[in-house]
This record gives structure tokens, sequence and C-alpha cells, in this order.
């Protein structure tokens, strides 16, 4: 019953995982602003430091430690996960313009 109380007023069970959606809300959100997922490592976003967050996240991705479902969204958002290869698309989409 008391849970139930605290699931109706929007408890949150897995603060771990809030975290991330907040976090993964801001990017969204940043990437229809900037129309790109490439935050810089310092940017911060409300108050979060999103860039830091993003580089974490490629961390985990190259150390294999990202839920599959997890990189699955953040693909779809349109992360690049090797900085190299961001730094190559900037490049030629540079020498093309």
């Amino acid at each position: 019953e008391r849970k139930a109380m605290l699931d109706a007023i929007g408890f949150c069970w897995d603060v771990l995982e809030y975290d991330w959606e907040c976090n993964f809300k801001q990017l969204e959100q940043y990437a229809k602003r900037e129309g790109h997922c490439d935050v810089p490592v310092k940017h911060v976003e409300d108050g979060e430091n999103l860039g830091q967050w993003l580089s974490s996240q490629r961390a985990a991705y190259s150390s294999g430690e990202l839920d599959e479902t997890r990189q699955q969204r953040l693909e779809e958002l349109g992360v690049i996960w090797k900085l190299q290869e961001l730094r190559n698309n900037k490049s030629w989409m540079h020498k093309f313009n």
C-alpha cells in the first residue's frame, strides 16, 4: 500500500536511471537546438555538465559497459562514439562547405 502511494506521487525508485534519463533529455534538447550531438566536454546545460555526461557515455561504450538499449538510443539521436571519427566528419564538412 505504501509503495502504491509513493508510485502515485511519482517517487523515483532508481536514482541512477532517473539521472541518465534527465541527461538524455538534455542531450535531445541540445541536438534539436544545435543540429548535432557534438557537445563540448565542459558544456553545462541547465546547471548539469552535459559534456562530461556524454564523455562518460563514450567511455562506457569504448569499454563495452554501455547498456545496449542506451547505446541504441544515443546512436538514434546522432551520437558519434569515436572522437577521431567526429573530427574527421567536421574536417570533411568544413572542406565541403
